[in-house]
């Protein structure tokens, strides 16, 4: 039987480390992670799949909305894509939609 791999999820602590620029999952699934700019900014950014096309939503920034907040946003936002692509969904998007390239 294959073993299964630890998930790793974000800590405060970790969160308010000197992180170098990057992304930093969170783990969990739900597609939650947090963006660091080069300047130390952090950003809450989802990645879900809405209608078949990949979409990040920002969730905030970090330290204005903390971990526990952020995870309970991702969730309740992972919930409304599993239900299905009504317009609740397409109003979420359309109220946060950040792009980020």
């Amino acid at each position: 039987m294959a073993e299964q791999r630890e998930e790793k999820k974000l800590s405060a602590a970790f969160l308010k480390s000197d992180l170098a620029p990057g992304k930093y999952h969170d783990g969990g699934n739900i597609g939650l992670y947090v963006r660091v700019e080069p300047n130390g900014k952090r950003f809450w950014v989802q990645r879900v799949t809405v209608n078949g096309k990949r979409t990040e939503i920002g969730l905030g920034s970090f330290p204005m909305v903390g971990l526990a907040d952020a995870r309970a946003k991702a969730v309740a936002n992972k919930r409304m894509v599993i239900e299905g692509g009504d317009t609740a969904i397409d109003k979420l998007v359309a109220d946060r939609l950040y792009h980020f390239n």
